[in-house]
């Protein structure tokens, strides 16, 4: 507690006038979408992919769709966190002031409390002189009293991130004791909630480009979300197996198998399903001898596995 009051005593000392007079009116334009620098990208299929190296934890955004709201051009950003950071899946619909350098979301619960959900509040205004605060919604969330936190713009540097050099800036949030670091062409590459350890951009797709490393990720966050498919049993079978999966929610799930061409030889599973763990049985019997696929598809959770028969 003491070294959050010293460190509040410190920020104060090296405040800079308030950029709440600095930012001009927000343009009704859709023209205003993208911003400059680019510290947000926000294009559809954008994903970030984050590690938290001890909790062994990944994190996940996505920009999935777009809408217009009042004239302005919004787009749907998806984030997970999983339960071991005690987020969930936070849905926000942002958009980009290029005029400004600022960053909007549509206060779709209403966190300002005026009684509306189609108007926006700012989330970040970093491209600032460093050593500036701002009031922002950022990292604010649904909640019987929500307020404004004080942003704190600490220091601007460049490096090189995925073999690219960028500008970053160390961002503080005070009220939620969160922590960031924002680059210039990939947006957030680690940020700390709560005073947690970091969770670390591993890898991003940005207009299309891959960088980093993002291969078998997805797999590892649906497992934490609560979806698994466990290997089949007996394995080798003969003529008849059966296999377990559990998925977190109910949804459409299908499992198929296939013969070791990629030809369908069986469904074994085609429609809703509770949350849960459950099971399929598989019949060989009329089939030849080899390694058969079963593949399990569930919401985004896609993950296949070999089963061995021996007649």
């Amino acid at each position: 507690m003491v070294k959050i009051i010293l460190f509040q005593f410190l920020l104060l000392l090296t405040i800079t006038t308030p950029v709440h007079s600095q930012i001009p009116e927000k343009s009704s334009s859709t023209q205003n979408d993208t911003i400059l620098p680019h510290y947000n990208p926000l294009h559809l299929g954008n994903k970030w992919y984050y590690y938290n190296s001890e909790y062994n934890d990944w994190a996940k955004k996505e920009v999935v769709s777009d809408t217009v709201v009042n004239e302005l051009r919004y787009y749907k950003v998806n984030s997970f966190l999983s339960t071991i950071g005690g987020f969930g899946t936070i849905i926000e619909y942002e958009r980009n002031d290029e005029n400004t350098g600022t960053n909007y979301k549509l206060d779709i619960h209403d966190l300002d409390k005026d009684g509306r959900r189609d108007d926006e509040i700012m989330t970040d205004s970093i491209n600032v002189p460093d050593h500036t605060i701002y009031l922002s919604w950022r990292f604010v969330m649904e909640q019987p009293i929500a307020q404004e936190h004080t942003t704190f713009v600490k220091d601007k540097f460049q490096a090189v991130i995925f073999g690219e050099v960028v500008t970053l800036r160390n961002l503080f949030w005070v009220e939620g004791f969160v922590e960031a670091t924002i680059c210039d062409k990939f947006g957030v590459i680690r940020f700390a909630p709560e005073l947690a350890p970091y969770y670390t951009l591993r890898g991003c797709i940005i207009d299309g480009v891959h960088y980093g490393n993002t291969t078998g990720i997805e797999d590892k966050i649906a497992e934490q979300k609560g979806y698994q498919l466990y290997s089949n049993y007996p394995n080798p079978f003969n003529p008849e197996t059966v296999i377990r999966f559990s998925i977190p929610e109910r949804e459409y799930v299908k499992g198929t198998v296939y013969n070791s061409t990629g030809e369908r030889v069986a469904v074994l599973q085609d429609g809703e399903m509770e949350p849960g763990s459950h099971s399929v049985s598989f019949n060989g019997k009329g089939l030849s001898s080899g390694v058969y696929i079963f593949r399990l598809e569930a919401g985004g959770y896609s993950r296949s596995i070999k089963m061995m028969l021996l007649q």
